[in-house]
C-alpha cells in the first residue's frame, strides 16, 4: 500500500518526534482512517522529505 503524502510547513528533521498541524492530523484520523504504526511520507515543498510512523493518534492528535 502507499503511504499517503502529507504536506507541512516546515523544516523536516528525521529521527525526531512531530506532532502534526490539527488541519493534518484531522486528515490522517478521521479521512484516512489510518491506525497506529502506519507510515506516512512528510513533505515540505524545499525538497524535505521522510518516511514517518504514526506513534501517537487519537480524534484531535497525531504524532510521527
Amino acid at each position: 500500500m502507499r503511504e499517503p503524502r502529507i504536506f507541512l510547513e516546515q523544516r523536516l528533521q528525521c529521527d525526531q518526534t512531530l506532532a502534526l498541524p490539527q488541519d493534518a492530523a484531522n486528515h490522517i484520523s478521521r479521512v484516512l482512517r489510518m491506525r497506529l504504526g502506519q507510515h506516512i511520507q512528510l513533505f515540505n515543498g524545499m525538497g524535505g522529505s521522510c518516511l514517518a510512523e504514526i506513534v501517537v493518534i487519537d480524534k484531535r492528535r497525531v504524532d510521527v
